[in-house]
């Protein structure tokens, strides 16, 4: 049965020309093409539990013979953490392996049931989970740049929160629009950096 994979292959930029050119070619490659379409502007192509063994070098080969296309692929092995990445241009390319990282553990956020998240609206749920996307993007990279383990980088809050209004204010005087910071319950956060920045934006 050999090992099997799922692969998600976009390339733009796409007109209906190229994409046919493309899928007909890609089809010397892999005979079967579980689903294929345009999407923005975007040719996609997937394919589920496959033995596409050979895709970089066909990868690396189509792109030579559509310079102009910027191609992505996308890959998901059988096996656990086996996930990674691939782009491919003029027959040029770079393979990136997913970087897997868990939650940071927050003291204070230790509670006995789910009764806070209940009792939040669908806007509110999405909001904390952007709030927590960004705490957490920070928290490890933070981490990473003082070379420290989990163990030795313990949650601080006050810290985070810092270093996030001066990633704002640094974004904004770059001339980023930054979103305003968001509680769960719809108030925005105040950090003191991006006041002046959201007047003139």
């Amino acid at each position: 049965m050999g090992y099997r994979s799922n692969f998600l292959l976009t390339a733009k930029p796409m007109t209906e020309d190229l994409y046919q050119r493309i899928s007909d070619e890609l089809k010397q490659y892999v005979p079967y093409i579980m689903c294929e379409c345009m999407e923005d502007g975007a040719g996609v192509w997937l394919n589920e539990d496959d033995t596409w063994y050979s895709c970089q070098s066909d990868m690396i080969q189509l792109s030579k013979d559509f310079p102009d296309t910027f191609f992505e692929l996308s890959v998901e092995g059988e096996n656990h953490n086996d996930d990674w990445r691939a782009y491919f241009s003029d027959g040029k390319y770079q393979v990136n392996d997913a970087l897997r990282l868990f939650w940071p553990f927050i003291p204070n956020e230790l509670r006995e049931d789910h009764s806070d998240e209940d009792a939040l609206d669908y806007a509110g749920c999405a909001r904390l989970e952007h709030l927590k996307v960004i705490r957490a993007a920070i928290y490890h990279s933070l981490r990473i740049l003082l070379a420290k383990d989990e163990k030795d980088f313990p949650w601080d809050e006050d810290l985070i929160q810092a270093a996030e209004a001066m990633c704002r204010k640094f974004l904004a005087s770059k001339g980023f629009v930054v979103p305003a910071a968001e509680q769960p319950d719809g108030k925005q956060e105040k950090d003191g950096g991006n006041d002046d920045e959201r007047e003139k934006t």
